[in-house]
């Protein structure tokens, strides 16, 4: 991993940190890493989760020229993380960051945990998997893998479903 590389998951870290406290819940940045980059908790319910960031700038599909695309790496541990599967400390969801250019974010997606096993399953034994994200430059559509992929788009700008203002504003 790069130098740049760290510094652009760090900005999106705190970029969705800031957002969700503005929104009202309290956001822990874990010490060590074992399965998510945030933690929240919502006081008013008591709810509690994880919270995966990437974050990635726009790059080219190796086998789709022309194509704007962004990678992500998971790794099998953050989906299988200690307590993963309890209530208390269940992974919500990944998001994923895409930057069109240095300058700032064009969209946050917002997709359940479940979501992410289903569309792009971890072969089993394996450490991680490059997930690929293109946009089609017809349509504007974000597709999960590569043309003819998964559709994402429902799953953009989709904060205020997963993680509704209770308390303060929005910043977006």
């Amino acid at each position: 991993m790069t130098k740049a590389s760290n510094y652009l998951g760090t900005a999106g870290e705190l970029h969705i940190a800031s957002e969700l406290a503005l929104r009202g819940y309290v956001v822990h940045v874990p010490m060590t890493d074992e399965g998510g980059d945030l933690f929240l908790v919502r006081e008013s319910d008591g709810v509690t989760g994880r919270i995966q960031v990437k974050a990635s700038l726009e790059g080219v599909h190796p086998k789709l020229p022309g194509y704007p695309a962004f990678t992500f790496t998971i790794k099998s541990a953050m989906l299988s993380a200690p307590n993963a599967s309890t209530v208390k400390n269940k992974l919500l969801c990944a998001m994923l960051m895409i930057a069109t250019n240095s300058k700032s974010w064009s969209t946050t997606l917002v997709i359940p945990a479940r979501v992410l096993l289903k569309l792009s399953p971890l072969k089993a034994g394996s450490p991680s998997k490059t997930i690929w994200i293109i946009v089609d430059p017809a349509t504007g559509d974000l597709h999960l893998g590569g043309k003819g992929g998964y559709i994402l788009n429902r799953y953009a700008k989709n904060w205020d479903r997963f993680f509704p203002v209770v308390v303060g504003r929005s910043s977006i």
